[in-house]
């Protein structure tokens, strides 16, 4: 192989994969035909079979899983019975998208005391992969009255990770919002009711 064969991306991101036939005489060989081959993961290859250039290089842009985890592709010369290259790669969450409560979200409380449950935030990617780290912001989108937060943490150890806040309630009854942010995501926006 030319091109690393261990490999840690991003989840549906193209990596560029190289090899090389060549002779026993570490010869390049030219016009071999060259079969790229997802094995593990749901990632697809753009091109399958490739012909070696005059160099006796192939290549072709393997899309990996749109999950995290582990992905392998086999690169073997069609009509040799070689041991094949096999690429391994890691596949990670992407950017921030979308903010998921994972508990303390619809309570109700008094006015001005705080909810018995902790509000616990995590992030997801585009397709739904839990982001490894995250660093939730929280605001009350009200001009006054509106709830404050104390006791915020990151838990970044625990699967999946998240942020924490003890959401104490304002001084209006009804309906107390929280926005929940993170960029790029869009803020999420929680809800709480607030009794005398």
């Amino acid at each position: 192989a030319i091109s690393d064969t261990v490999i840690v991306g991003v989840a549906a991101s193209a990596q560029k994969v190289t090899v090389r036939a060549s002779d026993i005489y570490n010869n390049p060989v030219k016009n071999a035909i060259i079969k790229f081959e997802a094995k593990s993961g749901k990632g697809s290859v753009a091109d399958v079979n490739v012909v070696t250039y005059s160099d006796g290089t192939a290549s072709t842009l393997w899309t990996l899983d749109t999950l995290v985890g582990t992905n392998t592709l086999e690169a073997s010369i069609v009509g040799r019975s070689m041991t094949p290259v096999v690429f391994t790669a890691t596949s990670l969450p992407g950017s921030a998208a979308h903010l998921i409560a994972l508990a303390g979200e619809k309570q109700f409380g008094f006015v001005v005391a705080e909810l018995p449950v902790p509000l616990e935030v995590a992030v997801q990617d585009r397709y739904g992969n839990y982001l490894t780290r995250t660093s939730v912001q929280f605001t009350s989108p009200g001009r006054g009255g509106g709830p404050t937060f104390k006791n915020r943490y990151e838990y970044n150890e625990l699967i999946p990770a998240r942020t924490v806040v003890t959401v104490v309630l304002g001084s209006k009854t009804g309906v107390n919002s929280v926005l929940a942010s993170m960029s790029p995501a869009s803020p999420a926006e929680f809800r709480f009711n607030g009794y005398l």
